[in-house]
Parts: C-alpha cells; structure tokens; sequence
C-alpha cells in the first residue's frame, strides 16, 4: 500500500471512529440513566433485562469503536488482526 492509500485509508478511520462513538455514548448513557431508574422504581426483571442488554451492547460496541482507534493510529498496539 502506498502511503497515500495508507494516509487515506487512516484517515477514513478516524471519520468513521468519530462518526460511530458519539451515537454509542448516547445510547450507552441513556442505558445507564434507563437501568438506573429501573432499579429506584424496582421494576420488574423483564423490564430490567432489555435496558441490561441494551447498555452491554453499548460497552461491546465501546469497545470495538476503540479497537478501530487503535488500527488507525500509527504504530498502534493493535496488530491489525482484531475481530470486529
């Protein structure tokens, strides 16, 4: 790869890192917020369990968003393997 397909393709990374992580920090604080007052309202566990899913959900796809980062960093720890 030459290193302006290399420059794009990282920049084209850091677009979509950006593009993809503030959706995921909304979903991922209102989850929080929901799961919270879930459990102050002491609702029952079929309606815990969805907000539950939503906000593990969120912090897996937190977690890819990152290993996204890092591949496009240079030199990042990631060896380019990671599964998405």
């Amino acid at each position: 790869m030459s290193m302006s397909e290399e420059e794009h393709l990282l920049r084209e990374i850091a677009r979509i890192y950006h593009d993809i992580k503030n959706p995921v920090a909304i979903i991922s604080g209102n989850a929080q917020l929901l799961n919270e007052i879930a459990r102050g309202l002491d609702l029952p566990a079929d309606l815990k369990e969805p907000i539950a899913d939503i906000e593990e959900a969120s912090e897996e796809l937190t977690a890819r968003v990152e290993r996204l980062r890092n591949l496009g960093k240079k030199g990042g720890s990631d060896s380019g393997t990671a599964s998405f």
